[in-house]
């Protein structure tokens, strides 16, 4: 609420910077938004925030601001990253993901955010551009005050949000990044979906 007081987007996704562009994933509910950052910092691209990302717009370009330096992963993900320990304190009791915090190789400054990427399942690793209309309705639907319902977009006003989205939509590239589900399946998962960020941000 504080965020849209400001002015700011709540994204509802997690952000790493390759090199000083940063780059977004978004998807639902145990998508893989924290264990792609976590696969993408492990690589030595610098994080910027997991969940929550902070948005805001100049009328030519967007900038996201660092949140804190910790992730939240599912034990298996932390496994397969070589971030897993017992000790970790849990999100919530009834649940057994986790609090990873990240101790270095995270970013302090606000970050140009060049790509938003949602996320999506498939055999291979492959980047497809959406639509003007597709990458509207994706921000919309990753606005992290949707989970708590309509009574609180009327509060807050759906017609900000929808100027807000649409100026996004405007100056961030939206992809969707097609990859397999899991990790662990392929150890050189985090490569190959480095690679081809790394090949999108260069066809600008």
């Amino acid at each position: 609420l504080a965020l849209i007081q400001r002015g700011i987007y709540a994204l509802h996704g997690s952000t790493v910077a390759i090199g000083d562009q940063g780059i977004s994933v978004m998807g639902g509910f145990a998508a893989g938004k924290s264990t792609l950052v976590a696969g993408l910092q492990r690589l030595g691209h610098c994080f910027v925030s997991d969940d929550l990302t902070a948005v805001s717009t100049d009328g030519e370009s967007a900038w996201v601001t660092p949140g804190y330096p910790m992730l939240k992963l599912w034990p298996d993900a932390a496994r397969s990253l070589g971030l897993f320990d017992d000790r970790l304190p849990r999100v919530h009791p009834e649940h057994d993901k986790r609090f990873v915090t990240i101790d270095q190789g995270f970013s302090s400054a606000m970050k140009s955010l060049q790509r938003m990427y949602l996320l999506a399942v498939g055999d291979n690793v492959a980047i497809e551009p959406l639509t003007p209309v597709e990458s509207f309705d994706t921000i919309v639907a990753n606005w992290y005050g949707g989970r708590f319902g309509p009574a609180f977009l009327d509060a807050v006003g759906a017609g900000e949000l929808f100027l807000q989205a649409g100026r996004l939509a405007r100056e961030v590239r939206v992809r969707r990044l097609v990859r397999p589900a899991s990790l662990a399946h392929d150890p050189l998962l985090s490569e190959k979906i480095a690679a081809e960020i790394e090949r999108d941000l260069a066809a600008d």
